[in-house]
């Protein structure tokens, strides 16, 4: 299924896809045209970024741009369920929608972990669901929602979590609240401050 998923990918087709909270629906960030689907299919406001998700630290600073204190955030809490906020430094228009920022997340699912690897790509990290509808936690819940309108549908089980935390790393806050409970990491580290 992985290599089909991936394969799907690498021909601009769109996954859902099981995360440690709900469902996702996937596209290779560099693909416009099947961002574009991802926006028409769930009537989602083009005016709203999309999340991505990666399976590294490596892979999210080709994306985004790291400080000390975001990079160890990433480093304690990913994989989790968190979505760190970024400055932009590779993700395209389509992504970012002007916003000059990215929101990053490297889900703690072995499954998705396992298919952006293979990709060799940050795929989107949206949750699958039609506008105004509750994201799937399961394929069926999926395939009712969107039906043919998927190329592949991943079934990893039930997926039934809040969404995960967003933290804005750069003016340093929650911009939503998940079961993640985060904290900003400490500038200076008190055990080594002379």
């Amino acid at each position: 299924m992985n290599e089909k998923a991936i394969d799907i990918l690498k021909r601009g087709g769109i996954i859902v896809y099981p995360t440690d909270t709900v469902y996702g629906i996937g596209v290779d960030i560099h693909n416009d045209n099947g961002i574009k689907r991802i926006f028409e299919i769930k009537g989602r406001n083009k005016k709203i970024p999309i999340s991505i998700a990666v399976s590294s630290i490596e892979m999210a600073k080709k994306i985004a741009y790291f400080d000390d204190p975001s990079e160890r955030m990433f480093l304690k809490y990913m994989p989790g369920s968190l979505t760190v906020i970024l400055k932009n430094k590779g993700a395209p228009e389509s992504i970012t929608r002007g916003s000059g920022t990215v929101g990053i997340r490297m889900p703690a699912n072995e499954i998705v972990l396992r298919i952006i690897e293979g990709l060799g790509n940050p795929i989107t990290s949206t949750s699958a669901n039609m506008h105004g509808k509750p994201p799937a936690t399961t394929i069926k819940e999926a395939e009712g929602q969107f039906g043919n309108e998927i190329d592949l549908y991943v079934d990893g089980g039930i997926c039934n979590r809040r969404a995960s935390t967003i933290f804005d790393c750069i003016h340093k806050k929650v911009l939503r609240e998940g079961d993640l409970i985060v904290e900003w990491p400490k500038f200076v580290d008190k055990s080594i401050a002379k």
